[in-house]
């Protein structure tokens, strides 16, 4: 789900480590001046919304990890069941 809402390969989805920063890799891909974006981090939020019935909006934080996402999904989906 992150590497198509980045639009990033999918042969290379198995490079991102739990530990991996969502923002770091969003300044990858626009560094500091850029001035327009493709809407990653929204899509990525609506993607896990609509399969996981999640809302991420907590999860705003410069520092968060694919891991803490993962996580969050988690422990969510177990407190619905």
């Amino acid at each position: 789900m992150f590497v198509d809402a980045f639009s990033i390969r999918r042969t290379s989805r198995l490079s991102f480590s739990p530990d991996r920063q969502v923002m770091d890799v969003y300044r990858v891909l626009y560094p500091p001046g850029s001035m327009v974006d493709g809407l990653e981090l929204e899509t990525f939020a609506m993607d896990l919304e609509g399969r996981y019935g999640v809302d991420v909006s907590s999860l705003q934080r410069q520092d968060i990890t694919l891991g803490d996402v993962f996580e969050y999904v988690v422990s969510h989906r177990r407190s619905q069941n």
